[in-house]
């Protein structure tokens, strides 16, 4: 009896020690999931992102720093949505490769794709929304000129596809 009394104590402690540790874990997780990017945490920024953009839109200083908030901020939530959609696709590659492929599933999974993909598509419009209350008339035709060639939309201007490698020009045509 005196011995199953003791077997009893070391399950119970053993048992709180471990329902803590899992809490503890479980609110770290959560905690740290939930946290919002720093700038610190913005590689692309630093190793070249916002730089470029900076370039490419002649912006001051103060607006390059805005810039590389505005870009900071976004760019943890497209690579989420960015991973998450590889994923799916992998998934469906993975069905699509098996030897007698569900097309509930995959059905399922193209759903899911198509949701993320409008979602990323609605970050970067928030994003070019944000870069555009920035910028001047002029940083912002050569703003809105580097979206459409980053979507793959060449300007219908004759004389005005394919003439800089990092972009359109954004200069007037009196300037040259």
């Amino acid at each position: 009896m005196m011995q199953m009394d003791i077997k009893n104590r070391v399950l119970f402690w053993l048992l709180l020690f471990l329902i803590i540790l899992n809490l503890g874990a479980f609110i770290t997780w959560f905690v740290v999931s939930k946290q919002k990017p720093t700038t610190t945490t913005c590689v692309m920024q630093e190793s070249g992102g916002c730089r470029i953009l900076s370039q490419e839109l002649n912006l001051t200083p103060s607006q390059s720093k805005q810039a590389d908030t505005i870009l900071c901020c976004f760019q943890a939530e497209s690579r989420s949505l960015a991973d998450a959609i590889r994923e799916r696709r992998i998934s469906i590659m993975e069905i699509l490769s098996g030897s007698d492929p569900d097309t509930n599933k995959l059905k399922q999974l193209t759903q899911e794709l198509a949701g993320l993909q409008v979602d990323l598509q609605k970050v970067n419009i928030r994003q070019f929304i944000a870069l555009k209350e920035i910028c001047t008339p002029e940083q912002l035709e050569c703003l809105s000129n580097l979206f459409l060639e980053m979507y793959g939309c060449p300007m219908k201007e004759k004389g005005k596809q394919n003439r800089y490698r990092h972009g359109w020009e954004c200069e007037s045509e009196d300037s040259q």
